[in-house]
């Protein structure tokens, strides 16, 4: 996602793994259907910081990467892959 613009012409210089970045902006627009892109960007860094930063044990990352509908390999990822 790192300089990419999306289809409404907001700016992003995010570097995420494009599987992660689609599944918490989906739980973003589920939670608040009717959130503009620019707030909705501003939960997204939030919600990827705390996927980096936050440490958490095993069976809550794999419950995490359950509730994201990710690949079992996302429990594998370290902070910089994601």
């Amino acid at each position: 996602m790192k300089e990419h613009t999306n289809y409404n012409g907001i700016y992003t210089n995010i570097s995420c793994d494009l599987d992660l970045a689609q599944a918490i902006y989906k739980k973003i627009k589920e939670a608040h259907p009717n959130i503009d892109d620019k707030t909705a960007l501003k939960y997204f860094e939030t919600s990827l910081n705390d996927i980096r930063e936050i440490k958490v044990n095993e069976t809550r990352k794999i419950n995490r990467a359950k509730r994201l509908s990710l690949s079992p390999k996302f429990n594998s990822w370290n902070k910089y892959d994601i």
